[in-house]
């Protein structure tokens, strides 16, 4: 995080997700509207949504009393030590089922860790409830959710967001039920899929049931489970996760946010993108771009797309909750809309030049904004916790083989099938980036990346003891996306929320064991296998 000095003011320059986060915060120390602008930044994952606020803090004050600039770095295991992490999540699940697995009944009890403050503990738990039970078929369901303050380093934003903790909790629920009755997880789960008059945790009705058998059965075929499933071969195993993710921010949330989106026009026929959206890795700087390049039929060098000044751009939200592509993205699709109606109709290039300068001859007005408004069809009560908690879901079935060394007890993934159901996917090759990234996080979420705190303190903060996995750990996936929507459906956390449970349920497979705890590193198997 850097601090510019100057006579005039400070402005705030870092490595963030939301640069209006960062400004509210210093606003509220300050009672002054600082200029933040977001650095060029590699990689977010939520660890760069809250955290920001306080090195910016840090920098700000030291720059006013110096009256210089001032830069922050974190070395690496003061960033491992002292920055937000993932909520450490206890879930216990109880259940009513008959001999074919059909659920009837659903009790779950789910305890957060929220370390020693709170930051985002309470929705990440809201989050963390709505997907549970993921989207099964079950008459009734009741959820009891609390989190807790203990004495380590407060937990936070942390790709998925309360989500893959929860799927993790489903989807080993369901192969242990599968266990328990001798039968396929695969017929677990066919005879739980939702039918049309099914209901979600928060009793809404669960219109995705189509989607979801269809991306079912599109994962069941390519993988070929049911004959890798049967004939098991030692030390070999297959398992399988089928889960949904909410988009954009929770229940109200978005209402909230109040998003606006910003189109500038100049003479020369080039339209400007002013959101508060950063790249970091993920796309945005080309997905954006080609939303509104191709609503306005023009080529892609006529957009432009400079990281965020909150002195230059509007508030369209933070970059968190796989929302900038659905939210962002249908908004700078609106605002689109209203400048291409105010052009008319032109045929080529040259012809929209011409439609410029005709407009901006005669008006001077060259902003084409939208704002956020919930869609009509999404119901929420935010007293009671009831209804559609998001304005889309996406879907993922995912489908990984590992093999067990009975020698070291190492796992390894050997392959992975990853089928997703994201809407309308504007960039194919970044969509799979994004599955790719995703699946290999999963890996080290399974089986690698394991915190330890000692007296309320992180033991491991260095990357020779905190261990994430090397290209060698991931393996050759195969990634298909089903395009069912005319709309974009949130992708980023997505990938996260399916490796682990599929994973742990292969190793169930290959060794018979279940385990309900991760990583599953080689001193965990030995001390439960043999």
């Amino acid at each position: 995080m850097l601090a510019r000095y100057s006579e005039d003011g400070i402005k705030i320059v870092g490595s963030m997700q939301c640069p209006f986060y960062v400004e509210s915060a210093l606003m509220h120390m300050t009672n002054e509207k600082i200029e933040v602008e977001q650095a060029p930044t590699g990689g977010g994952f939520g660890g760069k949504e809250d955290y920001p606020s306080i090195m910016a803090a840090y920098v700000y004050l030291l720059s006013k009393k110096s009256k210089q600039d001032v830069k922050l770095v974190y070395e690496r295991d003061e960033d491992i030590a002292y920055t937000t992490k993932r909520h450490p999540t206890q879930m216990e699940y109880r259940s009513c089922f008959d001999d074919s697995g059909k659920l009837h009944s659903l009790e779950i009890d789910i305890s957060l860790d929220g370390g020693a403050y709170c930051t985002l503990t309470p929705v990440v738990q809201s989050r963390s409830v709505l997907h549970c039970a993921g989207f099964y078929d079950c008459g009734y369901i009741k959820v009891t959710s609390n989190s807790y303050a203990t004495n380590t380093p407060p937990n936070g934003a942390f790709r998925g967001f309360g989500a893959p903790q929860a799927i993790f909790g489903i989807e080993r629920h369901i192969d242990d039920i599968a266990k328990f009755l001798g039968i396929s997880p695969m017929d677990a789960r066919e005879v739980n899929l939702p039918t049309s008059v099914s209901k979600s945790v928060t009793d809404a009705k669960i219109y995705e049931h189509k989607r979801v058998r269809d991306i079912f059965q599109r994962a069941r075929e390519v993988s070929r489970f049911d004959e890798k499933y049967k004939s098991k071969k030692p030390y070999k195993g297959v398992g399988m996760a089928l889960f949904m993710h909410g988009g954009g921010f929770t229940g109200i949330g978005e209402s909230l946010l109040n998003s606006v989106v910003w189109l500038d026009l100049s003479n020369d026929g080039v339209v400007e993108i002013k959101t508060s959206s950063v790249e970091m890795g993920q796309g945005a700087m080309t997905v954006l771009p080609q939303i509104v390049a191709d609503e306005l039929g023009i080529p892609l060098e006529f957009v432009r797309y400079h990281t965020p000044n909150t002195k230059k751009v509007a508030n369209s939200g933070p970059t968190v909750a796989s929302r900038t592509v659905m939210i962002v993205g249908e908004l700078l699709t609106q605002a689109s809309q209203k400048l291409r109606v105010a052009l008319g109709e032109y045929a080529d290039v040259e012809s929209y030049k011409q439609k410029v300068k005709e407009y901006l001859n005669s008006n001077t007005q060259n902003r084409f904004d939208s704002k956020y408004e919930k869609p009509s069809n999404i119901k929420w009560d935010e007293d009671k916790f009831y209804g559609n908690g998001y304005d889309g879901y996406s879907l993922g079935c995912y489908v990984a083989e590992v093999e067990v060394d009975p020698i070291t007890y190492a796992v390894s993934v050997s392959a992975f099938y990853a089928i997703n159901d994201a809407g309308k996917v504007i960039n194919p090759t970044l969509a799979q980036g994004q599955i790719e990234g995703g699946v290999a996080q999963g890996i080290g979420y399974a089986l690698y990346e394991n915190i330890i705190h000692q007296d309320g303190k992180v033991k491991n903060s260095r990357l020779s003891d905190y261990i994430v996995p090397y290209a060698s750990d991931v393996p050759k996936m195969v990634v298909e996306f089903l395009d069912t929507d005319a709309k974009a459906k949130g992708l980023g956390e997505l990938p996260m929320d399916g490796p682990a449970p599929a994973i742990v349920n292969a190793i169930l497979n290959a060794t018979g064991v279940e385990f309900d705890a991760i990583p599953i590193t080689p001193e965990v198997l030995e001390s439960r296998w043999r």
